[in-house]
């Protein structure tokens, strides 16, 4: 099977850490561009970690399910159900090549990502695990066919997605970089899984986290350099869009927002403009204020008058009119 989803990061990610990273260092008071830049790739790195982290997640609640039927069939004197468990779970062909991958393995051991230090977490999320609607409808199913393991498995991670305050407190202990990304991560191991089939062996491609080339990565640099070293030319275009609001009453978010798409508009021609108003109007959605989407449209709206009224917009008129270069990313 061609494997369709070939990378994990997409421009509106990349866009949402460029935000984060410019934030966290105003307020740190960091202005030492270089540095300021690492931040932001290491944050990006920690994506990955993440994704990796949670691959291992079903295969350690597996090992540990093991673990709990040999200690039952220990037992001195054992029932019925002890000597006789339903192995379902244990022998899921989904999980099993989960185990087995041979990419996520060599990752997993160079970065060092593993749960050895979280058997407590194990533990008590394998009993909340048995106790679901999910694990009991699975293991009642007469089924051992590969798309009813794959099903099982899609709705475990499903769970997570559902009960992401169940793991704040685990991914915060992990990383800083990790609270916000949990769902992310999640959707990208459910897409990666899509491309298993039951005859796929070890050697099935997980995602890469970029694309080939240096493109994503290009693209992330130059738009936090130019939001940055652009910050006071860029005040000055915000200013007067402002009506009888002064600038220092805009919020720090907010400002960062706008500039980050100013500098996509000026410094971006391959970029439609509609497609960069759209995408920082979806960040401020999810970043800002409830009421900064409106006043981020309006504000954006007027400088992208001005700029075509002063043919400061030179954007690829193919581009520019091609419905294809929507760059909506519904994962986030």
């Amino acid at each position: 099977m061609f494997f369709v989803f070939l990378c994990m990061i997409s421009r509106r990610l990349l866009r949402v850490k460029v935000l984060k990273t410019i934030y966290s260092s105003l307020i740190a008071g960091q202005n030492d561009i270089g540095k300021i830049e690492n931040e932001l790739f290491f944050s990006i790195n920690k994506v990955y970690e993440l994704y990796i982290y949670l691959f291992q997640y079903i295969t350690e609640i597996r090992d540990y399910a093991a673990v709990k039927i040999e200690e039952a069939r220990s037992k001195r004197l054992p029932v019925y159900e002890d000597l006789n468990p339903n192995m379902k779970f244990i022998n899921n062909k989904v999980i099993k090549q989960i185990a087995e991958n041979a990419q996520l393995k060599k990752y997993a051991e160079i970065k060092k990502i593993n749960w050895s230090n979280d058997a407590d977490f194990i533990h008590s999320k394998y009993q909340d695990f048995k106790d679901s609607g999910v694990y009991k409808k699975y293991m009642s199913n007469p089924s051992n066919s590969y798309s009813n393991d794959k099903k099982f498995v899609y709705d475990f991670f499903e769970l997570i997605m559902l009960n992401p305050d169940d793991y704040e407190q685990l991914l915060e202990d992990k990383s800083i970089y990790w609270i916000d990304d949990l769902d992310f991560a999640v959707s990208h191991i459910i897409k990666t899984l899509r491309a298993f089939e039951a005859n796929s062996g070890p050697d099935t491609p997980i995602l890469s986290l970029y694309k080939e080339g240096t493109e994503e990565i290009d693209f992330a640099k130059k738009l936090l350099r130019t939001a940055i070293i652009k910050s006071d030319e860029y005040d000055e275009l915000i200013k007067d869009k402002l009506l009888n609001w002064e600038l220092e009453r805009v919020s720090l978010t907010d400002n960062i927002i706008i500039k980050m798409a100013v500098a996509e508009l000026l410094e971006f021609p391959i970029i439609p403009v509609k497609v960069t108003l759209n995408e920082y109007i979806e960040i401020a959605k999810m970043y800002s204020t409830p009421k900064s989407k409106i006043f981020i449209n309006g504000v954006l709206d007027k400088i992208v008058m001005d700029l075509k009224r002063q043919n400061r917009l030179d954007k690829i008129e193919a581009m520019e009119n091609s419905e294809a270069e929507s760059e909506t990313d519904s994962d986030l």
